[in-house]
């Protein structure tokens, strides 16, 4: 806690906008909530990399909230269970879509990111659907970034270039020609 405060008076020292934890499950701090008034004591926005589980719980979240928490960026895998379990190698996603539902209803905006893979590349125009009528949020879909295993089982992990930028793509015209800008922002 001491570093990440060290490093939270610096970056306001620098002139910086915001803060963003990530890396594990910044959602898991035993300091978050401290870490959250220190940002916006020091006049910082505080944002979140996370998988959106610990965003289930409604009042951990209004805490958060209360502290300063301006952003999550939140993982969704799949556009069910089996998919996004699989993935994530934990029966989390029924958490992690709760925690979308909460963040966005808290006003957050959320910003929900789904790697594309060889797994869940059918799926994208679910994953709209899923996600559409939600509430305020942005879909973004993105690559898969070649380390770990990965890097080790490419060719059986990472679609092609153009085989994802054709069902990104298509997921997007889909998402906008069904439901258009209504609360919904697609990136890529």
């Amino acid at each position: 806690t001491p570093q990440l405060f060290d490093k939270i008076d610096r970056a306001a020292g620098a002139g910086c906008e915001m803060v963003v934890l990530s890396g594990g499950e910044p959602m898991i701090r035993s300091d978050l909530i401290d870490t959250a008034a220190r940002c916006h004591k020091k006049g910082l926005k505080l944002g979140l990399v996370t998988n959106g589980r610990m965003l289930f719980y409604r009042d951990l979240l209004d805490r958060q909230i209360d502290s300063g928490l301006s952003y999550d960026y939140v993982s969704l895998h799949g556009a069910d269970r089996v998919t996004h379990n699989f993935l994530t190698g934990a029966d989390s996603f029924r958490q992690t879509v709760s925690g979308i539902i909460n963040a966005s209803r808290a006003g957050l905006h959320p910003t929900i990111n789904t790697v594309v893979s060889r797994r869940n590349i059918g799926e994208l125009n679910a994953i709209v659907d899923l996600l559409c009528g939600i509430g305020h949020l942005k879909v973004k879909f993105s690559m898969i970034e070649p380390c770990g295993l990965a890097k080790e089982n490419f060719p059986q992990i990472v679609p092609g270039l153009r085989e994802t930028a054709a069902a990104v793509s298509a997921a997007i015209s889909y998402g906008l020609d069904r439901y258009g800008e209504r609360d919904v922002e697609f990136a890529h």
